[in-house]
C-alpha cells in the first residue's frame, strides 16, 4: 500500500521511496514510527516481484469493489475509452498472460512503432477509475467491450449500469450482447450505418423541427454558451430494437427551432445528465428508458 499511496501522491523512484517513507506521517501511512527504518528500495523491489507473479486482475478487482463500498460510489452510468501507448526501440517478448507490443492501428500516428492498447474505464460519479487493462497493440478497440462490460457488470454487481462508449462499441455482435444481457449502451453511430448516411439525406432534403434540451457556458467564457437540440421524430435501427437519437450543438441560439440544411447535425448528448460528453448519434436499447 505505501508503493500506491506513493504513486498518487509523488511518484518517487524507487531508490528515492525510503527518503520520501522516512519524511511522512508514519500515521498517515498506517505503520508505526518504529518500524519505519524497514522499509528501504531492497525491500520494495521484492515486493514488486511478488505484485508481478501475482492474479492482478483479480487483486485489483477486489480493491475497487472494496472502494466503491467505502466511498459509496455510483456505477449508475461509466464511461470507457481506449488509447495506444507508443514504445521506442527492440521490444521483444511476451508476458504470461499473452501482452506484448505490437504493430497496430496508432492512434498517435506513428504505424511505425510498437505499441499498447490501454483500456480504461470511469464512473461519471467522480470520474473515478474503476476498471483498466493493457493489450497487445494489434488488438483492436471493436474487441475490447464485451470484456470490459462483463468486468463493470461483475464490479457493479449487475447489468442495470449506463455504459458509455464510442463508435467502436456500435457493431451488431457487441450491442446484442449487451442489450441481450440486460445492459445498456449509448454510443456514436458510425457514418458506415446506412441510417446515418439516410437521415443526413433527409436533412438536406427537407427541414426537420428541433427541440432545445440544454443550454450551458462555454468552458473558459464569460457570456458563450452552447445550444443543444433534438431533432423531433421517432429513429429506429434495421439491426436490431434500438432508438436512434440525432441531435445538434451550436454556439449562437437558432430562434426558429428548425434545422437549416447547411448545418449537418454532428452531436447529440443525453438529456437527462448535462455532464455527459457531446456526441454524434445514440444506439440504446428499446426499454433503456
Amino acid at each position: 500500500m505505501i508503493i500506491l499511496y506513493n504513486i498518487t501522491l509523488g511518484r518517487q523512484p524507487l531508490y528515492e521511496l525510503p527518503q520520501w517513507v522516512r519524511s511522512t506521517d508514519p500515521g498517515c501511512l498506517g505503520v508505526s514510527s518504529e518500524i519505519v527504518g524497514c522499509f528501504n528500495d531492497d525491500r520494495f523491489a521484492r515486493a514488486l516481484d511478488k505484485l508481478y507473479q501475482a492474479d492482478r486482475a483479480s487483486l485489483m478487482t477486489a480493491i475497487v469493489v472494496h472502494m466503491i463500498d467505502v466511498v459509496d460510489l455510483s456505477l449508475a452510468r461509466v464511461h470507457n475509452d481506449s488509447t495506444t501507448v507508443k514504445a521506442y526501440g527492440n521490444i521483444p517478448g511476451t508476458t504470461r498472460t499473452g501482452l506484448k507490443m505490437a504493430q497496430g492501428h496508432s492512434k498517435d500516428h506513428r504505424p511505425d512503432l510498437k505499441q499498447l492498447l490501454f483500456n480504461l474505464t470511469i464512473s461519471s460519479d467522480g470520474a473515478v477509475p474503476i476498471h483498466y487493462k493493457t493489450y497487445p497493440g494489434n488488438r483492436t478497440d471493436d474487441t475490447t467491450h464485451i470484456e470490459t462490460w462483463n468486468t463493470i457488470r461483475t464490479i457493479a454487481e449487475t447489468p442495470g449500469f449506463l455504459y458509455v462508449a464510442d463508435c467502436k462499441v456500435c457493431t451488431s455482435r457487441q450491442l446484442a450482447y449487451i442489450v441481450g444481457n440486460d445492459g445498456r449502451v449509448i454510443t456514436i453511430m458510425p457514418d458506415t450505418w446506412k441510417e446515418s448516411r439516410r437521415f443526413k439525406q433527409e436533412l438536406r432534403a427537407e427541414k426537420k423541427v428541433k427541440r432545445r434540451i440544454l443550454v450551458r457556458k462555454l468552458a473558459g467564457g464569460e457570456s458563450q454558451h452552447e445550444y443543444y437540440s433534438l431533432f423531433s421524430g421517432s429513429y429506429g435501427s434495421t439491426k436490431g430494437d434500438y432508438k436512434i437519437y440525432s441531435s445538434c450543438a451550436r454556439t449562437q441560439p437558432d430562434p426558429r427551432m428548425c434545422f437549416r440544411p447547411s448545418h449537418l447535425p454532428v452531436q447529440c448528448i443525453d438529456p437527462s445528465h448535462p455532464q455527459t460528453k457531446t456526441l454524434r448519434s445514440w444506439y440504446l436499447p428499446s426499454h433503456a428508458f
